[in-house]
């Protein structure tokens, strides 16, 4: 184990068991697997959440309106996600959507997602405002500052 890596606390193979996923840190060596002389319970716990892709104690979320993602990630593998379809939001290259289990909020780049029409189909484009319309939303939120036009584009787009 080198410096760079308790430094950075980087992910290794365990130098007692060879289990890749051990983390090296300044603690020392943190192993998830049962057994092993480096075994942490609550690092491999956290391991296994983070895994799972829920949270301990978190009941999966029920769609009223599920719609699914094909999605290619930065390193090329497809991923599949289920989303509400009402959550569903464009924000410039990214669409952000709550998915299950969780029903926390994930951005997805557009030109990665494989069944790009079907989301954009989802999409209402009446419930978006345009990009000048934007610009005035934004330049108020950003200063704390109202105007009437301000505050119907807020009554109009209330997600915006």
């Amino acid at each position: 184990m080198g410096f760079l890596s308790k430094l950075l606390g980087l992910t290794i193979r365990c130098p007692e068991c060879g289990t890749p996923g051990a983390k090296d840190g300044f603690a020392g060596v943190r192993c998830q697997r049962a057994g092993c002389r480096f075994h942490d319970a609550t690092y491999a716990a956290a391991v296994q959440r983070a895994t799972e892709g829920g949270w301990a104690g978190a009941a999966p979320v029920e769609f009223l309106q599920p719609i699914t993602i094909n999605y290619e990630n930065f390193r090329g593998e497809a991923k599949t996600f289920v989303a509400e379809a009402g959550s569903i939001r464009v924000r410039g290259a990214h669409v952000s959507a709550a998915v299950q289990p969780t029903g926390r909020r994930i951005a997805l780049k557009r030109d990665k997602i494989a069944n790009l029409a079907e989301v954009d189909g989802v999409i209402s484009t009446a419930s978006r405002p345009t990009p000048r319309e934007q610009r005035v939303i934004e330049f108020h939120s950003r200063r704390g500052t109202t105007s009437a036009l301000y505050e119907e584009l807020r009554r109009k787009y209330p997600d915006a």
